[in-house]
């Protein structure tokens, strides 16, 4: 009998020692090879600076657009980021075909983000940012132009 409350005693320890372990242990993301490395620093140095100067030329204003690069654990994911950002920018391009559109996009988008979503595609926007959301499993660039159009010409 004298024993059980020494077990309770010292399973709350291993218990509250596992949980201080967890917490304490630093919350990042899974180191990259170097392949993963070179992959993300093209995409930062061409593909990503590709968009932005064609959702300018587009918009007619500079919108910078940012890739969570975190999110995309494996090199097949870059297959379709180039599709993607070109998406981006067609559906930019979409509501800005007119002095309308531009007027909106160049006072209401302040950024564009691109973010993993195994879900699918979706996009939406908030306070001056507009979420792109793909699975980057697929090319879903005429839809994520589409997609784009839908959302900025609801909300601006």
């Amino acid at each position: 009998m004298t024993n059980r409350p020494l077990r309770r005693l010292l399973a709350r320890f291993v218990l509250v020692c596992s949980l201080l372990a967890a917490v304490a242990l630093p919350l990042t993301a899974p180191a990259q090879n170097l392949a993963m490395r070179r992959l993300i620093e093209d995409a930062k140095n061409t593909d990503v600076p590709a968009c932005e100067q064609a959702v300018k030329e587009k918009a007619g204003v500079a919108i910078p657009v940012e890739v969570d690069f975190a999110s995309l654990d494996n090199p097949d994911r870059f297959l379709s980021l180039k599709d993607l950002l070109q998406g981006i920018s067609d559906g930019i391009g979409e509501v800005a075909k007119d002095k309308a559109g531009k007027d909106a996009v160049a006072t209401k988008v302040r950024k564009i983000v691109l973010t993993r979503d195994e879900k699918g595609y979706d996009a939406s926007f908030k306070d001056g940012v507009l979420t792109c959301r793909a699975s980057f499993a697929s090319n879903y660039a005429e839809s994520m132009a589409g997609k784009i159009k839908a959302t900025l010409e609801e909300s601006l």
